[in-house]
């Protein structure tokens, strides 16, 4: 799979431009629900900021953070990531875009007994479709693999964001995989 989404990724034409009324440079707040198998959901925080260096180049990273109970113990779970991403035009509307990142997620624990912490390094690498439906309205679809020390999963991810502005926005995201699923709730500032 990292092979195939690599070698989309060389075969687009560097040149392309992105769709005009998408934005890559942007700073977020929000809400977050996290509902893992094994355990009850829990509702968290989050933010997340992307930054465009160039018409199809963007930088991106995301911190989440959830507090988790069985009845028993505690986890306290965060995660978070940077990476580079790719975007080109599909459409005056739409864009691909495709990115790798690296991902981070620490974990500490009390069950009762034994209270410690540990955490893993990986990487991500996303894929999807970015639509301008108006100027208001954007939704987002696609897939997102991740590796933690050989441990990997692969997720669907579908967003959309309302826009009141060019620079204010309400964003929601919902990322779901075998393991369980997470939602994203909060306002986007734009610029």
């Amino acid at each position: 799979m990292k092979r195939v989404i690599l070698g989309a990724l060389l075969a687009l034409p560097l040149s392309a431009m992105a769709s005009e009324d998408l934005s890559y440079s942007y700073l977020g707040l929000g809400a977050t629900y996290a509902d893992p198998n094994g355990f009850s959901g829990e509702n968290g925080y989050g933010a997340e900021a992307s930054g465009a260096f160039h018409d199809n180049w963007h930088v991106f990273g995301s911190f989440q953070t959830y507090e988790f109970g069985d009845g028993v113990g505690a986890v306290d779970v965060d995660q978070w990531n940077i990476g580079l991403g790719y975007n080109v035009g599909l459409t005056d509307n739409m864009d691909l875009v495709a990115g790798v990142s690296y991902e981070r997620a620490e974990v500490d624990y009390n069950d009762g007994i034994f209270t410690g912490s540990t955490g893993e390094d990986g990487y991500g690498v996303r894929v999807g479709v970015r639509n301008a439906f108006n100027a208001h309205f954007e939704g987002a679809a696609g897939l997102k693999y991740t590796n933690f020390d050989g441990s990997n999963s692969t997720s669907v991810y579908v967003s959309g964001q309302y826009k009141f502005n060019d620079t204010w926005g309400i964003t929601g995201e919902v990322e779901a995989n075998d393991d369980g699923h997470t939602i994203f709730l909060g306002p986007r500032l734009s610029f």
